[in-house]
């Protein structure tokens, strides 16, 4: 299947629904603050997104398979609408609270029947597909905070406007969705087939959560100031988003998979270096090939999981793969805290990113072409 146009405009809904949730997150804390001043009440809120995108992306294989992609798609762009409709209204904590629950409920509804719709490509056209519909999502979580802060001046009502009007302007570029098949006989998802991808999935929202809590940890421990973390963070954004634009061109020299066991390689050994010498230099190497590595672990891992699955199970696998992915991010705190001397730590996540390439690499590929 080639999906053409379709696949821009699936790009385009993807930026505008993630940028008006992206404008959300510093609004929403905002808001937070001035109702409670309790750190505690503005990480729930925040964070009760991951716990909801965690239990919908697991529903919407069902979902998917019972109403179709683009009604499910649809479904969710109104329920994100209605989720910052809620925001702009919402004078306590439990009203604000509903309403991150909703927008990560709808947001995984939306995403995963993109992310299934383009695992429809064939071969040759898929990881590329998914590097620019993944590109689209972070590309609009980066936009969302800057129109709040630059253009609406940090004012929570107007960051929670775009959530209202983005998704329904998503809404009306929806395209049509090549191949859309009701499976009228309910079709169920055997976990053992993709048990597997499922851990890997976890693991990856765990290194990604486990660098994104413990890095200025990690900077401070390193002898370097603290401020410096912001241009780490930034460097692996930059070149995670510009690993997954490239993914079409790169995907035509080697395979998503074998990117990643190269990309994971290369960070081990920077990591490695970095904890020896102390040079900022390999401080920001490592952070760069650490954002392409999860980047194309990402592409690789939901590639390869559409391969492993038949049709009619391939909206479950993918839903369980972001379920698995978000319950990831969603648990770091606990590698955060398990290791006390973070240079180890970050040592043993660095392994495990390597073994997890080579894993997706060597042993789901000939899993699937045997």
């Amino acid at each position: 299947m080639k999906l053409g146009k379709s696949l821009t405009f699936l790009c385009l809904s993807t930026f505008l629904l993630t940028m008006g949730v992206g404008a959300t997150i510093p609004a929403i804390a905002q808001k937070v603050y001035s109702i409670s001043f309790s750190n505690e009440l503005v990480s729930f809120v925040v964070g009760i997104w991951g716990l909801a995108f965690t239990i919908l992306s697991a529903m919407s294989g069902l979902l998917i398979n019972s109403f179709g992609r683009k009604r499910v798609a649809f479904l969710g762009l109104l329920g994100a609408s209605v989720s910052g409709f809620i925001m702009m209204l919402s004078n306590s904590i439990r009203m604000l609270a509903l309403s991150r629950f909703l927008t990560g409920a709808s947001e995984a509804l939306v995403l995963n029947s993109f992310i299934t719709t383009t695992s429809f490509e064939s071969l040759e056209r898929r990881e590329g597909s998914l590097g620019l519909l993944y590109a689209s999502m972070g590309f609009g979580l980066f936009s969302g905070p800057f129109f709040y802060s630059y253009l609406f001046e940090s004012d929570p009502k107007k960051g929670f406007f775009l959530l209202v009007a983005l998704p329904l302007i998503s809404a009306f570029l929806l395209p049509p969705f090549p191949e859309e098949v009701l499976y009228e006989k309910r079709s169920y998802l055997s976990l053992k087939k993709i048990t597997i991808p499922l851990m890997i999935s976890l693991l990856i929202g765990a290194l990604e959560g486990y660098f994104q809590g413990a890095g200025i940890g990690l900077v401070r421990a390193w002898g370097h100031d603290p401020s410096e973390f912001s241009k780490v963070l930034s460097l692996y954004f930059a070149f995670s988003l510009t690993v997954q634009l490239m993914m079409p061109f790169m995907t035509r020299v080697l395979r998503a998979d074998s990117w990643a066991v190269n990309f994971s390689l290369f960070t081990f050994f920077a990591s490695g270096l970095f904890i020896l010498l102390k040079s900022k230099a390999f401080l920001f190497i490592f952070s760069s090939t650490f954002g392409a590595s999860i980047a194309v672990c990402n592409v690789a891992l939901t590639s390869l999981v559409s391969e492993l699955t038949s049709e009619n199970e391939r909206a479950f696998a993918i839903g369980a793969s972001s379920s698995a992915y978000s319950l990831g991010y969603f648990i770091s705190p606990i590698f955060v805290s398990g290791f006390k001397d973070l240079n180890i730590g970050v040592f043993f996540m660095m392994i495990l990113l390597t073994l997890q390439a080579i894993t997706i690499r060597f042993l789901l590929r000939p899993t699937n072409e045997t």
